[in-house]
């Protein structure tokens, strides 16, 4: 008996594993050049899960939108969920114009490791930063 109930407990701890939810932690921060060296800063940092093909929005106060859609990429040759998480994000303006899609090449990040993304848009003085930190 004592052995059964240890096996099933060893069983269960593995599916935890095996199902687990991808995370990602996401700082999107848009900077603003105002003046001569004078730069306004607007911060956006979430924790998001991700679960089918749903994406994530994070809308900044001026409209400043991403949307990121992120999954684990199956790995066949390793019991339990894959290392790397496939990334795809679009950044829209204000007017919902797209300004920056990472559909062309989407991104492999492995778990645990950070990636920064940086778009600039130098006619209006503004840089974009998105930051990637995929987990269970």
């Amino acid at each position: 008996m004592k052995i059964f109930l240890l096996l099933l407990l060893l069983f269960i701890n593995s599916l935890q594993f095996a199902f687990a939810n991808l995370k990602m932690d996401i700082a999107f921060v848009n900077k603003k050049g105002i003046d001569k060296g004078l730069v306004l800063v607007n911060e956006l940092h979430s924790t998001e899960e991700f679960l089918g093909l749903t994406p994530v929005v994070l809308t900044m106060k001026d409209n400043l939108r991403l949307e990121v859609y992120a999954h684990m990429v199956p790995d066949y040759g390793v019991y339990g969920p894959s290392s790397l998480a496939w990334v795809n994000a679009k950044i829209y303006g204000h007017n919902g114009i797209l300004l920056k899609d990472f559909s062309a090449s989407p991104l492999l990040i492995s778990l645990g490791k950070t990636k920064k993304f940086i778009f600039e848009r130098e006619e209006l003085g503004q840089i974009v930063e998105v930051i990637f930190t995929p987990y269970f």
